[in-house]
């Protein structure tokens, strides 16, 4: 069954309501015409009420486009894409006269807009269309351990990683998280590592285990080494979330343990090296890793300088509302649909959740 379906729907079956619904295909036809997405999607019209209900149990929708009117057909469908019948990314309930020209029910998975702006506010259906036909990534960089560490106060990254893919599908529904190291061969690995440095989105979550894993050091190594040959800001790209053991990271002293952590480290692998007459690929290939990642951390205090992080116990409680709202607006930059117009209204939208 192709997913790849828009769905319209007005709720009589007169010459006006069929004009609207024709002027409607008519602009998502020239606005998927215009559109650089490699997805085309076929769209659907339920031209009467009696095949509304059908089409939409017939197909899968990406879109569903809904008239609003004041009677009981209209109401029904519109609860049955909020309810059983929910796209995959967006219901557009379009409003004769709303006083409100745009806001999104996240629950029902519905953008409520006046009529007159679907057809004229040429930015925001490019935006819209851009949120519904492609699926941006963010991507995490952590230390991947399952166990609730006592010196992050019980706190796993894992479970951090969980709570913001729960306010992700909240607040930025058409996004996608990647950030799964379980995988099990070296290509599937490498490749991730590769989407998460090249990614215009990033999360580091940052505690001791981030920085004495060699995953994870690696991965920072390579993004802060991808921004210097790409002359691109990292700034621009990067969010931050500090957990307990994290904090290190603000203390020279604590930092320099971290730095001896690598130095015996790489002490072990020169002394290897040592012994052999030859030493293999293998163990130069570590050394210079190592020293890499001597180097990064000699960097952490200037990358970090500018990035304001709360503490973590202020993030846990919001929903990580000040890293989601960095993304939104760096995701609305790169023209993808801020489904809130201030950081307050996605707030109180997590606040239901947590």
């Amino acid at each position: 069954m192709n997913d790849h379906n828009f769905y319209i729907f007005s709720p009589y079956n007169s010459s006006k309501d069929l004009g609207t619904t024709h002027r409607i295909e008519k602009r998502l036809a020239d606005l998927l015409k215009n559109s650089s997405s490699a997805s085309k999607p076929n769209i659907i019209i339920a031209e009467t009420c009696s095949n509304a209900l059908e089409k939409l149990s017939t197909y899968n929708f990406l879109l569903n486009i809904i008239v609003r009117e004041n009677n009981n057909y209209s109401e029904g469908i519109i609860s049955a894409c909020e309810g059983s019948f929910k796209p995959l990314k967006f219901n557009i309930i379009l409003e004769q006269n709303q006083n409100q020209s745009f806001y999104y029910n996240s629950s029902g998975k519905s953008i409520h807009l006046d009529l007159s702006r679907f057809f004229y506010d040429h930015d925001l259906m490019n935006k819209i269309l851009k949120s519904t036909l492609e699926t941006p990534e963010v991507h995490i960089s952590y230390g991947n351990n399952t166990r609730r560490e006592e010196e992050d106060r019980c706190f796993s990254s894992r479970q951090v990683i969980d709570d913001i893919e729960l306010s992700l599908g909240k607040v930025l529904p058409f996004t996608r998280l990647v950030y799964d190291k379980k995988l099990e061969t070296s290509e599937l690995v490498s490749g991730l590592e590769d989407s998460i440095i090249r990614s215009e989105r990033i999360i580091l979550i940052i505690n001791k285990k981030y920085l004495e894993s060699p995953y994870a050091m690696k991965e920072l190594s390579k993004i802060i080494t991808y921004n210097n040959d790409s002359h691109k800001d990292i700034r621009d790209r990067l969010s931050i979330i500090t957990m307990h053991s994290g904090k290190c990271i603000y203390n020279p002293y604590e930092m320099s343990e971290i730095d001896e952590h690598w130095e015996e480290k790489l002490k072990n692998i020169e002394d290897k090296c040592l012994k052999r007459s030859s030493p293999s690929k293998s163990l130069l290939k570590q050394k210079q890793e190592i020293e890499g990642f001597i180097a990064t951390i000699d960097k952490i205090p200037d990358l970090i300088a500018d990035l304001y992080h709360q503490p973590f116990e202020e993030q846990s409680a919001s929903g990580y509302l000040d890293v989601i709202w960095r993304l939104a607006t760096k995701l609305d930059s790169d023209g993808y649909l801020n489904l809130y117009g201030s950081k307050e209204r996605m707030g109180k939208s997590l606040y239901t959740i947590y």
